[in-house]
This record gives C-alpha cells, sequence and structure tokens, in this order.
C-alpha cells in the first residue's frame, strides 16, 4: 500500500488546513498581477516547474506550496506553474536533491539535515535542544545571517534554499519500549535520515543510529529491522507508522526544519518578473505552512491518542545532558559560531528585532 493510501485515511482531520492555506498568500499579494507579470499573459503554452515531496498529498508543505503554485499560474497568466510530485515518486530526499543539483529537477522540499552532505554549516541550525519554542525556530530561520549567507552558501554548488518550513517537534516512537531517560535507548536500533549529525544525535543519546529513507520506515518497523524512529508527530500518524510503534516517546529533542530547494541556474534563467514575483512572495508560502502544520499537529495527537497511541514523556534534562558534549563538537567555522551564538544568545529573548539578528 501507498503512502498516499494511509493519508487519504487521515485526511478529513486536517479540512481545516484548506480554509487557512490561501490567507497568507493572498493577503501578501496584489489585487491583479503586476504589469511586468501581464506580459506573458500571451503566451499559452505552460511550464511547469516540478517539485518533489517525499510525503503525502494533503500534509501542511504540499499544502503551502500547492496555493502558491495556483498563485504562479493565475499571476502569470498560465505561463508558469507548479507540479508537486509526492511520495518519493521522484526518489528519496537525498535523490531528489542530487537531482536539483544536477538540473534534471527544480524544486525539492527537503529535510535540513541533508543539506550537510553540500556545507557542513547547516548543522548548526539542526542541533537537538536549541529552539524554545517555534516562535523562536521561525525567528531564526528567518534571520538575515540565515536567509542571506546559509541558504546561498551552496549557490557554487547548483542549489538555493528559499525558505525554511516548520516540520514539527521530534520524538522517538517506538515498537515497544518506553523511553523515559537515556539508558532506554541503550542498543535501540532508531531510524534517523540520512544525515551524519543526527546519526550522531542518536549515538549521544544512547540509541543506535540506523540511517534510512522515509519509504522504508514501515516496513522496517513491522519486521523490526529497527526498534523505533525519530520523527515528529503529524508525519507518524499520516503515515501509518503509529500502528507498528505505538509508543511516541516525547523527548523533544528537535525542531524539525524542512527547506525548500530550487536548481540555482534554473532559478536565474527565469524571467526576471517571475524570479521576482518568487522571491518576494516566499516568505508569504512559510508563514502559511508555519501556521498550516501548528494547527496539524494538535489535531493529529488527538487522533493519535484516539486510535490507542501511548504517549510518554522523557526525561528531557537527561538526554539534554548527554547531547552536551555533541553541541560542543559540532561547531567548526566561523558561521556556524555565529548561528549557533545567535541561537543560544536568543533563547531566553520574548522577541528579538531585525536588526539585533544580522
Amino acid at each position: 500500500m501507498k503512502i498516499k493510501s494511509y493519508w487519504a485515511g487521515s485526511a478529513c482531520l486536517l479540512a481545516g488546513f484548506l480554509s487557512l492555506t490561501l490567507v497568507t498568500l493572498s493577503g501578501c499579494s496584489e489585487e491583479n498581477p503586476p504589469r511586468s507579470l501581464q506580459l506573458l499573459q500571451t503566451q499559452v503554452e505552460t511550464v511547469e516547474l516540478k517539485v518533489a515531496y517525499s510525503q503525502g498529498e494533503g500534509l501542511p508543505e504540499y499544502e503551502a506550496v500547492k496555493a502558491f503554485g495556483e498563485r504562479l499560474r493565475e499571476v502569470t497568466g498560465g505561463r508558469y506553474a507548479l507540479e508537486l510530485v509526492s511520495n518519493e515518486e521522484l526518489g528519496g530526499e537525498l535523490t531528489s536533491l542530487e537531482l536539483v543539483q544536477a538540473g534534471k529537477l527544480d524544486f525539492a522540499i527537503v529535510s535540513s539535515p541533508l543539506m550537510e552532505n553540500w556545507n557542513r554549516d547547516f548543522r548548526a541550525i539542526n542541533l537537538p535542544y536549541m529552539y524554545r519554542d517555534v516562535g523562536h525556530l521561525k525567528r531564526i530561520v528567518s534571520s538575515p545571517l540565515i536567509t542571506k549567507q546559509l541558504f546561498h552558501s551552496v549557490e557554487d554548488q547548483g542549489l538555493t534554499v528559499l525558505c525554511a518550513f516548520y516540520a514539527g517537534q521530534r520524538g522517538i516512537y517506538t515498537r515497544e519500549k518506553k523511553i523515559r531517560v537515556p539508558i532506554d535507548l541503550k542498543d535501540q536500533k532508531i531510524r534517523v535520515q540520512q544525515s551524519e549529525s543526527l546519526m550522531a544525535m542518536i549515538r549521544a543519546m544512547g540509541g543506535r543510529s540506523v540511517p534510512m529513507p522515509l519509504s522504508e520506515v514501515r516496513t522496517a518497523l513491522g519486521s523490526g529491522v529497527i526498534d523505533g524512529a525519530d520523527n515528529g508527530i503529524v508525519p507518524y500518524y499520516v503515515l501509518g507508522h503509529y500502528q507498528q510503534a505505538p509508543i511516541f516517546n516525547e523527548s523533544g529533542h528537535l525542531m524539525g526544519i524542512d527547506l525548500l530547494v530550487i536548481n540555482t541556474k534554473r532559478l536565474r534563467e527565469l524571467p526576471p518578473e517571475v524570479r521576482k514575483f518568487i522571491e518576494e512572495q516566499i516568505k508569504a508560502v512559510a508563514d502559511n505552512e508555519f501556521a498550516l502544520f501548528q494547527t496539524a499537529e494538535i489535531q493529529v495527537r488527538e487522533a493519535a491518542r484516539e486510535a490507542g497511541v501511548q504517549f510518554v514523556r522523557s526525561y528531557k534534562r537527561g538526554f539534554r545532558e548527554m547531547v552536551r558534549l555533541l553541541l560542543a563538537r559540532s561547531i567548526e567555522s566561523p558561521l556556524e559560531e555565529q548561528i549557533f551564538n545567535l541561537i543560544d544568545s536568543s533563547y531566553d529573548d520574548p522577541v528579538m528585532e531585525w536588526a539585533d539578528l544580522e
């Protein structure tokens, strides 16, 4: 059974998403297409820009990008549009990034830790126990240090990061064992994404890390190849993983970050008006996704509880102590140090001004 079928069974839970989807984008858009974009409306052939997405239709990221694609089609009079390809039909996230880099794919929505394979500085935004809450995370990934430096640091390799999405607070879900303290993770085989920092994190927390594409996780859980996996509550539920791993341990070790990445050459070759539209509207896309995902977490948590999922409170302070040395060893470059200091110094700040973030 495909991933999409699991999501279809849960779609009614998140029907409220659709009423939110266009609010942010329409609020930031002009009533009529800009004059420069109207010139494109004499064209009739549609250029479909492909977007690879590893998960299913209807999820917050999918809906936010879909709404953006509809707006792009509207303002260009059908000249440009986005085609979202979900459920790893173009391969896993790492494969998608490689296709984007090679110019064989326009966009990909991928987990931020995978970008460490191109630039290790991305580790600085993916470290465990670094963000106070979603608001803190959003301010950091919207800051000039991230958007103007880190996100553009891989352009010489053919990749441009357009924006960051919220992918939920992560926990460790397991088949049989409750994970309350670090010793409980001993010898537990935990799936992580194909990222060096995430593998190191699980090892530091006391477990055995098993890198694996998302599409293989459900089968691996069912067969006992792995004992559990690291992910957020939304994909855990809508992908059906709760059926094989009914214990969700709330370690809260990471605030998940996904990235919308485009081929750098493709972006530069777009008509100036289209490129400008994308760059000006991308913040609205991210704002919309953050709102959608936070709503999803609330709704899915209740549904998971009703489906019999056991939620276990983990001793976060103990796990935080376990990864302290990992944090210290992760900082190697000047940019990483700047990002680490920005996150750490702003942890207790209720509000941060943009001038303080540069």
